[in-house]
C-alpha cells in the first residue's frame, strides 16, 4: 500500500478550513499500481499512480494516419479495446472527453470505475450527505490539493461548460465550493457526480494511441452515460 497525501490549497483559511481538513487524508491507490509511470499533459498535475503502457505506444504513428482517424471533441466517448488489457486503470473503461484543446491536449472521465466514498475517510466523515452522490476513479491524474471533480445535472446560474445536452462539469475548484453549498443546503446530491482524479493525454499521444488500435471512438455519449 503506498499512502499519498490529498492536500486542499486554498487563500481562503475560513470557509475552505473543514474541507481542508477533510481531504488531508491517505489514499490507497494500490489497486491501480503497476510498472512505469503515466504521462499525462504538461502542468502542475502530477499522477495519483502508475500505469503501464503497451511497449508498442511508445511509438509515433504519420499524419497521415492521424488524418484517417474519427476527429476526438468534448464529449466523445474513448472505449478501450483489448490492446489495453491489463493496463491499469485503463483496461475496459469508458472515458468521456471533458476538455480537447490542440495546445493543451485532452482531458476525461473515466465513467465505468466506480469506487466508494470510503476511499476519502475524513472527507466521509466531515461529509456525510456526500455519500448519496456517486463517485468514481476519473483517471490517475490529480491536481495538487484538489482531488475531486464532478459533472451535474442541475445548474443555478454557473456558467459551467455543457459537455453534453445537461450534463455540466464542475472543474476542481468549483467542485470544492459546490461540496461546501451541499454541506448545508438542502439540495439533492446525486444530481451530482463525483470523479477522483482524471485521464490526461497530449494531443498527438491520444491520437498516436488511437492509431495503435487501444482506443475506438464512440460518438453517441449518451449511451455510455449511465448515471449510477
Amino acid at each position: 500500500m503506498v499512502p499519498v497525501a490529498v492536500l486542499w490549497l486554498s487563500d481562503r483559511a475560513g470557509k475552505n478550513q473543514n474541507l481542508h481538513d477533510a481531504l488531508l487524508t491517505d489514499l490507497n491507490p494500490e489497486p491501480l499500481q503497476s510498472h512505469s509511470k503515466y504521462h499525462g499533459a504538461p502542468g502542475h498535475d502530477r499522477t495519483l499512480d502508475h500505469v503501464v503502457r503497451p511497449s508498442s505506444m511508445s511509438s509515433p504513428v504519420s499524419n497521415g494516419l492521424h488524418e484517417a482517424l474519427p476527429h476526438v471533441v468534448i464529449g466523445s466517448v474513448l472505449i478501450a479495446t483489448g490492446k489495453l488489457l491489463g493496463v491499469h486503470p485503463f483496461d475496459g473503461s469508458k472515458i468521456l472527453i471533458v476538455a480537447a484543446n490542440e495546445v493543451t491536449g485532452f482531458q476525461g472521465l473515466i465513467l465505468n470505475k466506480h469506487i466508494e466514498w470510503s476511499l476519502l475517510p475524513k472527507l466521509e466523515e466531515e461529509f456525510e450527505k456526500l455519500k448519496e452522490a456517486p463517485l468514481s476513479l476519473g483517471g490517475p491524474v490529480m491536481k495538487a490539493g484538489m482531488p475531486l471533480l464532478s459533472l451535474t445535472r442541475t445548474v443555478s446560474g454557473n456558467h459551467l461548460p455543457e459537455i453534453l445536452p445537461g450534463i455540466f462539469l464542475l472543474d476542481q475548484v468549483t467542485t470544492i465550493r459546490k461540496i461546501e453549498e451541499l454541506k448545508s443546503a438542502n439540495q439533492p446530491v446525486r444530481d451530482y457526480w463525483f470523479f477522483l482524479g482524471y485521464s490526461s493525454w497530449g494531443w498527438k499521444q491520444l491520437y498516436d494511441e488511437m492509431a495503435e488500435g487501444a482506443w475506438n471512438l464512440s460518438e453517441d455519449a449518451t449511451r455510455h452515460l449511465n448515471w449510477p
